[in-house]
């Protein structure tokens, strides 16, 4: 029987580790895979320190919060599809034929709206705005491993890459 902690489910307990683990190594293969990237434009949308005190703190509470905290009101919805996204992705980890995942491109969009809420409200440096765009793994990303890895997984590997532009995020150079 596993009695570890998990802090908000199994997505969001491995984003935080692997995040962790990996980010200060600048040209880590590890680094760019999907659930450390979900948690490292978490806290570029947000604040590092207050994900890692919940996390450390067993915070789930303030962890919601903090998402919450610009107007997201669809907090239940985003751990549910990254942990359905997980939860495919851990079935399909050994398949030499892996199939789309659809909650990959929900996951992606639901993280652009967070970015946009915050914006809205707290204007966010663009050279985070660019960090957060280059995190996406889509068609057009400039990573071979993201730009492959949304050409294997997403129905759609270009929409990300629209749905980010068309809300202006990169706009204020």
């Amino acid at each position: 029987m596993d009695d570890r902690y998990v802090f908000v489910n199994n997505a969001i307990n491995d984003s935080i580790i692997l995040y962790e683990q990996y980010k200060d190594e600048e040209e880590s293969i590890n680094k760019e895979c999907f659930l450390a990237c979900v948690m490292e434009m978490l806290s570029l949308i947000y604040d590092e320190e207050t994900i890692m005190d919940a996390y450390y703190n067993k915070d789930e509470d303030s962890f919601k919060r903090l998402i919450t905290e610009y107007g997201y009101d669809k907090y239940d919805e985003f751990i549910d599809s990254l942990e359905k996204y997980y939860e495919m992705d851990y079935a399909q980890k050994d398949s030499q034929i892996k199939k789309k995942n659809k909650y990959f491109n929900i996951v992606q969009k639901e993280l652009i709206d967070m970015v946009n809420l915050k914006n809205n409200e707290k204007p966010i440096l663009i050279e985070d705005r660019k960090k957060i765009y280059n995190l996406l793994f889509t068609a057009n990303s400039k990573s071979f491993i993201k730009k492959t890895y949304a050409l294997l997984t997403a129905y759609n590997p270009y929409e990300i890459d629209e749905y980010f532009k068309k809300q202006g995020l990169l706009l204020g150079d």
